[in-house]
């Protein structure tokens, strides 16, 4: 999820109310079961859930060597390649769920395949991490919706899109 400028986050929080894409993201990553994401990320849920999603695998990707968890949900990968590892042995599908420099060092790997973005427009947002730039010339788009503010409890209008990975 990002607004028009790609921002992504504020001050480890979202910077948006969002209900019907918190309800997407909900229904995608529990069909896959797997998420890979930064220790920034794992801790904005732990902030604002006080415990990890359920129902989900948390690869958390980080250089901390001492961090460890008290739930069984929640594994530290302490390198992209047992990040891969870990998503190999829980069925080898996952999605990444950032933030931005985890997205970064994973849409330059052969194992994705695919994209999924929501846009939020919205008048500029003040972030401090971002969703990074994307080379077009190596996605196909294959989904993408109309711009419409998708429940009334949402503060912005999204749009929401689907790109796969075209062979290198």
């Amino acid at each position: 999820m990002t607004d028009e400028n790609r921002v992504i986050g504020n001050n480890g929080k979202l910077p948006w109310r969002l209900p019907s894409d918190l309800a997407r993201f909900k229904e995608n990553t529990q069909q896959t079961g797997v998420m890979i994401m930064g220790h920034n990320t794992y801790a904005s849920i732990l902030e604002r859930n006080n415990k990890p999603l359920q129902g989900r695998k948390h690869i958390v990707l980080t250089r901390n060597k001492f961090l460890s968890s008290q739930y069984a949900s929640v594994t530290f990968a302490r390198s992209v390649e047992k990040a891969l590892m870990e998503v190999t042995l829980s069925g080898g599908r996952a999605f990444v769920i950032g933030g931005g420099e985890i997205y970064r060092i994973f849409l330059q790997l052969p194992e994705v395949k695919r994209l999924y973005i929501t846009t939020v427009y919205a008048p500029e947002l003040s972030g401090d991490a971002y969703f990074p730039d994307i080379d077009m010339r190596y996605w196909k788009l294959i989904f993408g919706s109309t711009i419409c503010q998708w429940d009334t409890k949402d503060e912005y209008e999204t749009s929401h899109e689907m790109y796969l990975h075209l062979a290198q």
